[in-house]
Formats: structure tokens, sequence, C-alpha cells
């Protein structure tokens, strides 16, 4: 599979993700967060874009469990360049919004969540 060649480097798991480590713990979650994190920094993004930049190795499966959480993640069709300068056909998404439940899946900035009473 080849990729466009404008890409960065991946994201660093640790830094992209709440509970994924440097050390391999890369579970379905992680890689919901990463691309999550992705289509929010950046708007919208195409497939191979996405599988380098988060490190998730299905990326049309792993939005369409997002989509199924109730992610309002809108899919286009369009073209992107290969490392040889050809076109060829690719997904893009993108978030329309936050996610319908709000802040229930944010942590709050004004909440201590490390604290016990």
């Amino acid at each position: 599979m080849s990729t466009p060649q404008n890409i960065t480097a991946p994201m660093p798991r640790a830094a992209t993700a709440a509970g994924s480590t440097p050390t391999g713990n890369d579970d379905i979650h992680a890689q919901h967060a990463r691309i999550v994190a992705a289509l929010k920094a950046r708007g919208r993004m195409s497939c191979p874009e996405l599988a380098a930049l988060c490190d998730v190795p299905s990326v049309t499966k792993r939005v369409c469990e997002l989509i199924a959480l109730g992610w309002p993640i809108e899919r286009t069709k369009g073209k992107v360049r290969t490392k040889r300068g050809a076109w060829r056909r690719a997904a893009f998404y993108a978030l329309a919004g936050g996610h319908p439940q709000g802040d229930l899946f944010e942590p709050r900035a004004d909440l201590d969540h490390g604290a016990r009473t």
C-alpha cells in the first residue's frame, strides 16, 4: 500500500491516547483515541494519512466502529498522490462535530481526576 508524500511522522502512542504506552499496549480504544485526536487536530484526512499518522493498521474498520459508537464522522471519496506520483482513490474522513453525548467522553480540565475523597 502506498501513502501520500506529505505525511508526517506517526504520532507517539503515549502522547496521543490515554491508556496506550510505548511498551505496546495498543488496544482498539487507544487506536480510536488516536484517530479522533488526529481528526480534531487536522480536520479532513485521507485513510492513508490516518494509517501512517496514527499507526493504525485498519483505519476503515476503526472508523466504522467509531461511527457505530456515535461519533459524527463524515466519509467522502477522493484521490491521493502515491510516492511514485500517480493518483489513486482513497476515502477521506472528517469529524462533523463532537460526540452526541458531549463531555462524557472527554475529561474536564477543571476536575482533579486523580484526587481521592
